[in-house]
C-alpha cells in the first residue's frame, strides 16, 4: 500500500505531459483490474500498448477523440485489443476506435457499450456473435455504429438472453435496427432505446413494429403502465414521432422510442396504436407538437377516440404557418347530444412562434374554447338551433404561456 502511494505521489508531483504518462502506465496494462483511457488526437502511436494480454482486467473503458477535420482518424485500422486475452473482462466500452470484433475479448460480458464508430465496425453477424457469446449479458448498447457491409444470416434464430436489463439501439441503420432487434428475446428487458437513422423517405413503421418490437411488446406495455408520465414528441417537418417514459425514472428503467414517418402526424397514430395496445393503465401526456402545417381536420379526428385524448395534461404547439391546428383544438364537436373538446383535460398550454397565425386569430380561438357563447356554439354544432345540447365544460388551465 506504501507503494501505491508512492507511485500516485510520483504522478502528481512530476506531472507528466499527456504522452510521458501514456508511456509511463500503458506497459503496466497487465496488472490492471480496471481501465479507462481516452486518447486523444496525435495520441493513436501509442495503441500497440492496448494489443498485450491483459489477464486480470474486469472492466474496461476505451475512447479516442479526434478533431473533427480529421478525416484519417475516421479510418483508423481496427486494434486486436489485448490480443484477445481478457479472460476476467466483463464490461467493455468502445468509442470512437474500431478493434477486432471476431475477438475473444467479447466473450462471457455483462455489460458492452459501443458507439460513434464511423467506420470498420462490426458486421451484423459479429454483433450476433457478441450476444452469442454472453450468455449473462445484461447490457447491450450499440450508438452511432455504422455496421460493415455483410450478409443478414437468416439462419440464426432468436437469441434468448435471460438476463438482459437495458438494451439501446440507437442511430444504426433501419435495416440494421429491425434485423437486430429481430434476433433478441429479452424477457427481463427494463430499459429500451430504439432510434433507427433515416434510410431515405418514410420508414415503413407497421412492418418495423411487428418485426423489431412486437416480440418486445411486454417491456413497453409495462413501462408505459408504471410511467408517471409519457412525454410525445412530434415534428411535422422532420417526420419524427419521439415517445419516452423516462421523464421521471432513472437511467435504468423506462423506454425513449424514436421513430420517422410522413406525415408526421400519421405516424403518431401509428404509433400509439402499438404502444397503447393492450395497456391497463395509460399515464398523464405531456405533448409536443411542432411544425405541424396545413393539417386536414380528418387527419385529426383520431384523436378524440384515442387512449391519449383524455389523457393529455399537457399541450405544447411551436412553430405554425397556418391556423389549422389551433381550429381542431379550440373547436368543440357535438357527439351524441354533447359538445366535447378535444383534450379535455388540459392544465398547461404553451404556444410558440406563431407567425403564421395572427394574434387577434389566436385570441379568438382560445375564447371559443375557454369563454365560448353558448348560443353561437349551439347554432354551429346542430342543423336544428332549437334543439338541446349539452356543453361539455372546457378544461381549468393552470398555465397559458403565448409567446407568438
Amino acid at each position: 500500500m506504501d507503494e501505491n502511494r508512492s507511485s500516485r505521489r510520483s504522478l502528481q508531483n512530476s506531472t507528466p505531459d499527456a504522452a510521458a504518462l501514456l508511456d509511463m502506465v500503458l506497459p503496466e496494462l497487465a496488472r490492471w483490474e480496471e481501465g479507462r483511457l481516452i486518447f486523444k488526437y496525435g495520441q493513436l502511436d501509442r495503441r500497440g500498448s492496448l494489443e498485450r494480454p491483459a489477464p486480470l482486467l474486469k472492466a474496461f473503458h476505451l475512447s479516442y477523440y479526434t478533431r473533427i477535420d480529421d478525416l484519417s482518424a475516421q479510418r483508423e485500422p481496427q486494434v486486436d485489443l489485448f490480443q484477445g486475452h481478457a479472460p476476467n473482462l466483463v464490461e467493455l466500452t468502445i468509442i470512437r476506435l474500431p478493434v477486432r470484433w471476431n475477438s475473444a475479448i467479447f466473450r462471457n460480458l455483462l455489460s458492452i457499450w459501443i458507439a460513434d464508430i464511423s467506420s470498420n465496425g462490426p458486421t451484423v453477424q459479429e454483433v450476433l456473435q457478441f450476444i452469442l457469446s454472453s450468455p449473462r449479458l445484461q447490457s447491450l448498447s450499440l450508438g452511432s455504429v455504422a455496421l460493415s457491409p455483410g450478409p443478414f444470416p437468416q439462419e440464426i434464430l432468436p437469441i434468448e438472453i435471460p438476463h438482459l436489463k437495458k438494451l439501446v439501439c440507437s442511430n444504426l441503420s433501419f435495416s440494421h435496427t429491425e434485423f437486430v432487434l429481430s434476433r433478441i428475446r429479452a424477457p427481463a428487458l427494463r430499459r429500451l432505446v430504439v432510434d433507427p437513422q433515416i434510410d431515405g423517405g418514410c420508414d415503413p413503421l407497421v412492418g418495423f413494429f411487428n418485426a423489431a418490437l412486437l416480440h418486445l411488446k411486454p417491456v413497453i406495455t409495462s413501462s408505459i403502465s408504471n410511467a408517471q408520465e409519457l412525454r410525445i414528441l412530434v415534428n411535422g417537418r422532420a417526420g419524427i414521432i419521439s415517445v419516452t417514459t423516462d421523464g421521471s425514472f432513472d437511467r435504468h428503467e423506462g423506454i425513449r422510442l424514436l421513430f420517422h414517418h410522413q406525415p408526421a402526424i400519421t405516424g403518431l397514430q401509428l404509433c400509439l396504436e402499438f404502444m397503447l395496445r393492450n395497456v391497463p393503465v395509460c399515464p398523464l401526456v405531456s405533448l409536443f407538437l411542432n411544425e405541424l402545417h396545413a393539417i386536414p381536420e380528418s387527419n385529426l379526428f383520431w384523436i378524440l377516440d384515442s387512449e391519449i385524448n383524455d389523457k393529455v395534461t399537457e399541450l405544447s404547439i411551436a412553430i405554425l404557418e397556418d391556423d389549422s391546428l389551433l381550429v381542431f383544438l379550440c373547436k368543440a364537436r357535438y357527439l351524441g347530444g354533447v359538445a366535447k373538446w378535444v383534450l379535455p383535460k388540459l392544465r398547461r398550454l404553451v404556444l410558440r412562434s406563431l407567425g403564421g397565425v395572427s394574434n387577434d386569430r389566436i385570441a379568438s380561438l382560445l375564447r371559443h374554447r375557454y369563454a365560448p357563447d353558448p348560443r353561437e356554439l349551439s347554432t354551429s354544432l346542430m342543423s336544428d338551433p332549437r334543439s338541446t345540447t349539452i356543453l361539455e365544460a372546457p378544461d381549468r388551465l393552470e398555465l397559458l404561456d403565448l409567446r407568438p
